[in-house]
């Protein structure tokens, strides 16, 4: 069983996620952004399922707080399961996006330009702007 795999099987709920995932994004940022985005997708359907939900009348034989509780736990169970299996596509989407982000991988090649941004004390406040550079691969 590969790591990913145990990522598929934990809670929704799990805490200790949150620092994994910062470790895993100080180790190998590319990994980490990948997880990263498989989360913010999963946010976003839970989002979008309670939203759902909401829609339907609150009222009835099946209506108690119980209910409302383990609803609500299936579907943070549900939108875990469709972000980590890929088919909707949100991760790989804010994945590209986000990845320009990133500096290219050693040994990866030239020709692709991305975006490295810095704060002032990095920089040493050499020409005191607002925090950014734009590095460009392929200006030289």
């Amino acid at each position: 069983m590969k790591p990913d795999d145990l990522s598929a099987n934990r809670l929704a709920v799990d805490i200790r996620q949150t620092e994994d995932l910062r470790l895993k994004l100080k180790q190998n940022p590319r990994e980490g952004l990948k997880q990263v985005a498989q989360q913010f997708e999963s946010l976003f359907i839970g989002m979008m399922l309670k939203s759902m939900r909401d829609t339907l009348p609150q009222d009835g034989l099946f209506s108690s707080d119980q209910t409302r509780l383990y609803t609500s736990m299936l579907d943070q169970q549900l939108a875990q399961k469709l972000s980590t299996s890929g088919q909707l596509g949100f991760a790989r989407l804010i994945e590209q996006q986000m990845g320009r982000f990133l500096p290219p991988e050693d040994g990866a090649g030239g020709g692709g330009s991305y975006i490295h941004l810095t704060l002032p004390a990095e920089r040493g406040g050499e020409d005191g702007g607002g925090g950014r550079s734009r590095h460009n691969d392929e200006s030289g």
